[in-house]
């Protein structure tokens, strides 16, 4: 009897988990913080998805729902360009980060924010303002 309590409780995690990574959103938002630049032009895309080329201006953002699931990784990149330069974010190197920047509730939502900067790309890591930078990709 013990045996097939645990087997059960196990197949109710496991669904949990399931319906959850399903309802689950998973929000990407880059924002200009790119000093003494008025604009940046923003391009990202997957392998099946464009999501289109997007003009920020200091401090503005740019928002979007991507798909979120345990099972289908979302292969994104973004090119970012300001005077004259590309600058390269691949989005899978960081997918397992994203968790961090808020608290994922069942049916809730994971926020990555990115902040644009000169020097690289900034991923907040919890929502008081903290954040891990890095380099540019060459």
């Amino acid at each position: 009897m013990r045996q097939h309590h645990t087997v059960l409780v196990s197949l109710l995690l496991l669904s949990t988990l399931l319906v959850a990574s399903i309802e689950a959103k998973k929000v990407l938002v880059l924002e200009n913080d790119v000093e003494g630049v008025q604009n940046i032009t923003i391009h990202c895309r997957s392998k099946e998805e464009d999501l289109g080329v997007h003009v920020l201006e200091p401090h503005q953002s740019f928002q979007r729902e991507l798909p979120n699931s345990l099972f289908i990784p979302n292969l994104y990149y973004c090119r970012f360009d300001w005077g004259g330069d590309a600058h390269w974010l691949d989005l899978n190197d960081y997918r397992y980060e994203c968790p961090i920047c808020t608290n994922v509730v069942f049916g809730g939502c994971v926020i990555c924010r990115w902040s644009i900067k000169r020097n690289g790309p900034c991923l907040a890591t919890n929502s008081k303002g903290s954040q891990r930078c890095y380099s540019w990709h060459k």
